[in-house]
């Protein structure tokens, strides 16, 4: 026997004997009222769809955002290399610039010094017209230089300091005055070695090998400049 849903009396069968209405058989289901059916889905799925459809965006404007950013590094990074390496260059070209200066500073130094050289032997040549004399070798020994009167003591006082700075040459004596001459007495190996000496001065004017045999050498200086 069960109970009649519909008018409450108790009956059996497939129907009510009562009202008719149909009995169903078997345990019932219970409906879970929890998650209703709306248009054939539940209510929960419904609101999961919902929220992946609202993250799926999300996220894939996040990768596009992080592959934006990995983009705009690798370009800062590639400029900082090239701005770098430029530098680089340019430090290495600069540097080599500067030893090529210094190379060629170095190499025209010379060069210049030579040429110096040679403007300033032709301007004393201009000067100072060559003595040409004939002297014979003569072997070590003491010569003596004879300055003429007049002469001027200080130019003769010249010629001494000019002769003891030479290495190979040893003054022995000197003197004299303006009114009588002066003499200055030299050691040397060669007398020629000693009249090209001479010839080389500047206050020298010419230089004439007196008597061979004592080693006597007339020196007349230039007038001196007023």
């Amino acid at each position: 026997m069960v109970k009649c849903p519909s008018c409450g009396q108790n009956t059996d069968g497939d129907s009510c004997q009562w009202c008719k209405y149909p009995i169903l058989k078997g345990k019932p289901v219970r409906q879970d009222r929890s998650y209703p059916i709306i248009m054939g889905r539940p209510l929960r799925q419904r609101e999961t769809n919902k929220q992946i459809e609202r993250e799926v965006p999300e996220a894939k404007k996040a990768k596009q955002l992080a592959k934006e950013e990995a983009r705009k590094a690798k370009q800062i990074a590639r400029e900082r290399a090239k701005k770098e390496t430029k530098e680089l260059k340019s430090a290495k070209q600069l540097a080599r610039e500067q030893a090529q200066r210094e190379a060629e500073e170095i190499v025209e130094a010379p060069i210049k010094t030579i040429e110096q050289d040679e403007i300033e032997v032709r301007k004393v040549e201009e000067i100072k017209p060559p003595v040409v004399e004939t002297f014979s070798e003569l072997d070590e020994g003491v010569v003596e230089l004879v300055f003429p009167p007049p002469v001027n003591l200080n130019q003769v006082k010249q010629v001494e300091e000019s002769l003891k700075q030479i290495e190979y040459l040893r003054l022995v004596r000197s003197g004299g005055s303006a009114e009588e001459g002066a003499v200055i007495a030299v050691s040397v190996q060669k007398l020629f070695v000693l009249i090209s000496i001479l010839n080389e001065m500047l206050l020298v004017e010419q230089v004439v090998e007196v008597e061979k045999k004592r080693q006597k050498l007339t020196v007349r200086l230039k007038a001196p400049a007023e």
